[in-house]
């Protein structure tokens, strides 16, 4: 069951990531020629938002999954 979990999981990020243009071969080629913003959009707003869960969870004090 822990398996199938993981397949789902990774199958739905793979869409998220072909659904947002982050896979293709060009979009990284833009950002390492720093002709576009697209792709620091992208991880910018990945690390705020992890920093704002983490946020979040220290304020409701969540120590461990189980």
């Amino acid at each position: 069951m822990g398996r199938l979990l993981y397949l789902v999981i990774g199958i739905l990020f793979d869409i998220t990531m072909i659904k947002s243009e982050v896979a293709p071969w060009f979009r990284n080629y833009e950002m390492f020629k720093f002709d576009s913003f697209y792709m620091y959009g992208i991880i910018g707003s990945a690390v705020s938002l992890r920093i704002l869960t983490i946020w979040l969870l220290k304020m409701v004090n969540v120590k461990s999954v189980l």
